[in-house]
């Protein structure tokens, strides 16, 4: 059977841990890979990433998924970049 691997974004509210909980239980019938990617994109990035990082990686390690965790400030690279389109979203500099 071919391993899957499947790349979930996880904001890390309750959908999003639920719907990590329901792919563990998937998981095993399906043999599937799972990473939890985490991005934080706004002025509070840092902040926000040092609650929410400890509780992801928890989470995840007791389910043996891999963690993708990054964090940045979307506006402020918009800003600088005189506005840019991500992902059907258009940041324009204030």
């Amino acid at each position: 059977m071919q391993e899957r691997t499947l790349l979930v974004a996880c904001s890390g509210g309750m959908d999003s841990l639920v719907l990590l909980d329901l792919l563990h239980c998937l998981q095993k019938e399906e043999e599937a890979q799972i990473i939890c990617a985490h991005y934080e994109a706004c002025e509070f990035a840092v902040r926000t990433l040092v609650q929410m990082q400890p509780l992801l990686l928890t989470f995840c390690g007791v389910r043996k998924f891999h963690f993708v965790c990054e964090s940045g400030d979307v506006p402020a690279y918009a800003r600088t970049q005189q506005g840019i389109t991500r992902d059907g979203c258009t940041y324009l500099p204030l």
